[in-house]
This record gives structure tokens, C-alpha cells and sequence, in this order.
């Protein structure tokens, strides 16, 4: 006689209490979009979980993962690849490194200003 495993599922919804526990699956009330899940918790508990929240919920459409157009990233890399107008860099020079004590740390570039008389 064949036996047949039971229906398995996942909470999958981050914000759910629940979130990645798997369950035997009792029955399902309600519709697929907006019913409940009723799974089988610690063995002879029932426990309602909404669909929305489990694998048993409908893939959405996801977003698109730019916030930018097709034609705008078709111009930011024809941009790139011509070797496009760069941003400056605005650093005089690297930084140096200063001994190691109670005024360690690192110390800025030399400023383009003078410290005294006029600015």
C-alpha cells in the first residue's frame, strides 16, 4: 500500500511570528488570496496561519530592481563606455598616518589656507 507524505508548509512572511517554521497542512478556509492556512502545530494543535503569509500564496510580479528606465541605464553606460565627463577628485593629498599615543589618529590633508593673518 503506498503512503503518501502530507502537504508541507512554509511561513514565509518576515514579519510573521512563525517565519520559516514548516507544517503539515490540515486544510485551507477560505480563498487561496485571503483564507487561512489551518496547520498542524506540536503534534495535535491546530493552528490558523493566513495563506498571504506562507509558500501557498501566488508569486506576485516583482518590481523592477532599478528605479531608473531602460533609457536612462542605456545612457549611463553609452556615458560610461565613451569615457564621459568625470567627477574631479577634491582631495589635496592622501592622508598621513601620525604616531601612535594620546594624540594618535590620522590628520587631514594639509588645507590650501593659511592658518594665520588673512583668509
Amino acid at each position: 500500500m503506498l503512503q503518501t507524505q502530507p502537504e508541507r508548509v512554509t511561513v514565509t512572511d518576515p514579519a510573521h511570528p512563525l517565519f520559516r517554521c514548516k507544517f503539515v497542512l490540515a486544510a485551507i478556509r477560505g480563498s487561496v488570496v485571503n483564507g487561512h492556512a489551518v496547520v498542524v502545530y506540536r503534534g495535535d494543535t491546530l493552528v490558523r496561519v493566513p495563506v498571504s503569509a506562507t509558500d501557498l500564496y501566488p508569486d506576485l510580479p516583482r518590481p523592477p530592481a532599478s528605479k531608473l528606465s531602460l533609457q536612462a541605464i542605456r545612457d549611463l553606460v553609452r556615458l560610461a563606455a565613451s569615457g564621459g565627463p568625470t567627477i574631479p577628485a577634491v582631495i589635496v593629498g592622501p592622508p598621513t598616518v601620525g604616531p601612535v599615543g594620546d594624540g594618535a589618529g590620522v590628520t587631514p590633508p594639509a588645507s590650501q589656507h593659511a592658518t594665520g593673518g588673512e583668509p
